[in-house]
This record gives structure tokens, C-alpha cells and sequence, in this order.
């Protein structure tokens, strides 16, 4: 019987899926993740964030197609990795944790519908409708929010059962996995309910999403088939 390599295959695609979006949210947090604000209490209006958006539009929007193709990209292979995981400990089997990850790519590649498309349908008439931009914003920042944490909840879940029983890294990589992808969801919900910039969680981000490429490289090296 030939080998069933799509576990690997998937690990893989972990590792891509990560490592590109670590380059883009370095990139995003450090050019263009500060909108300027008349009002830095209240935060930068409609009209603010359209100015913002049109100055960097080709550069916003090219990273943001890459972004759509690497959750879409993470998205399967996660549920590839789903389909053939079994085991896990207590509340946290491997197969939940995966499809977690997979379903919260799905939200995150969902997000930039509003993104791509909503912004650009709302920024020329931002002076006369100023709530239509502020609509679409709040509508991608729930995706944004929602995805992230399924994202980073499920890999936490994944890293999980590698502590013990020994699994396929060593113990301590795998609990400050498992520590930072869960305090990375925190984070977020954190910022969320204190209407935070997003960009406050970039660098917990950032570690998860270097600590998930690990995971995808040692899911990709070092399983079994069907394990």
C-alpha cells in the first residue's frame, strides 16, 4: 500500500502559512498599522482611515492578497490535518484542535471580503456616508478577532498533547507552545474588549505564529503515517 504523505503535506503548509504571515504582520505593524488621529483618545475617524487607506491602497491590498491565499492555504491543510490526527488529551484531541485552526482561517480568509471589497466600494463616498467605511471596519475586525482566537486557541489545543506523553517535540517547546498560542488568544480578546488597536498584539502574535511554523515542521518531519 503506497504511503499516505498528505499529513506531511499539510505540515508543510503550516510551516508556508505561518512564515508568510509573520513577514506580513511585521510588515503591516510597522508601516501601517498606526492610523494617524486628529483625536488619539477616540481614535482616527471614517474619514482618517479613508485617508490612510487611499495613501497606502496598493501596498494594503497587496499584502492582503497574500494573506487570503495563505488562510486559505492554512485552512486545508489544517483540515487535512483534522482528517488524519487521532489522540489528544482530556478535552483538547488533536483532531478539535486542528479543525479549530482550519474553520478559524476560514473566518480570517472571510475578513478580507470586506476588506478588498468593502473598502473600496466605501472610501469614495466616506465624506458624504461616513458610516458605511466604519461598517465595514467593525464587520472585519469581528472576523479578525473570531478567526485569530479559533486560530490560535486550536494550535495551543495542538501543541497540548505533545507535553505529555512526550510526543513529537520536546516537552518544553511544546508547553511555551502551548502557553503562547492560548495568551495569544487572551491578548486578543483583551484588546477586542478594550477597543485597543490590534496592532498591541502583534509581537505575542508574531511568537505564536513562529512557534505554529515549529509545530507544522515537526508535524511534517517527524509523524508517522496516520498517527
Amino acid at each position: 500500500m503506497a504511503e499516505d504523505t498528505s499529513p506531511r503535506w499539510a505540515g508543510f503548509a503550516v510551516v508556508l502559512a505561518n512564515l508568510v504571515l509573520v513577514v506580513n504582520i511585521t510588515v503591516f505593524a510597522a508601516f501601517f498599522g498606526n492610523v494617524p488621529a486628529s483625536d488619539p483618545i477616540g481614535g482616527p475617524t471614517p474619514v482618517e482611515r479613508a485617508a490612510h487607506l487611499i495613501q497606502h491602497w496598493g501596498a494594503l491590498s497587496t499584502l492582503w492578497v497574500i494573506e487570503v491565499a495563505v488562510y486559505i492555504v492554512l485552512a486545508v491543510g489544517a483540515l487535512l490535518l483534522a482528517m488524519k490526527s487521532k489522540g489528544g488529551i482530556a478535552l483538547l484531541p488533536r483532531a478539535a484542535a486542528w479543525s479549530a485552526v482550519s474553520i478559524g482561517a476560514i473566518l480570517q480568509a472571510a475578513m478580507y471580503a470586506f476588506m478588498l471589497g468593502g473598502y473600496v466600494a466605501a472610501m469614495p463616498v466616506v465624506q458624504n456616508e461616513p458610516g458605511l467605511l466604519d461598517a465595514m471596519y467593525r464587520s472585519a475586525l469581528v472576523l479578525f478577532y473570531a478567526g485569530n482566537a479559533a486560530i490560535f486557541v486550536g494550535c495551543g489545543s495542538a501543541f497540548a498533547p505533545e507535553i505529555y506523553p512526550a510526543g513529537i517535540m520536546d516537552r518544553r517547546a511544546a508547553a511555551l507552545g502551548a502557553f503562547v498560542c492560548f495568551g495569544a488568544a487572551g491578548l486578543l480578546l483583551a484588546v477586542a474588549l478594550a477597543g485597543l488597536p490590534f496592532v498591541m498584539a502583534a509581537p505575542l502574535a508574531l511568537l505564536a505564529h513562529v512557534l505554529i511554523a515549529y509545530l507544522g515542521l515537526r508535524l511534517a518531519t517527524s509523524i508517522p503515517v496516520n498517527s
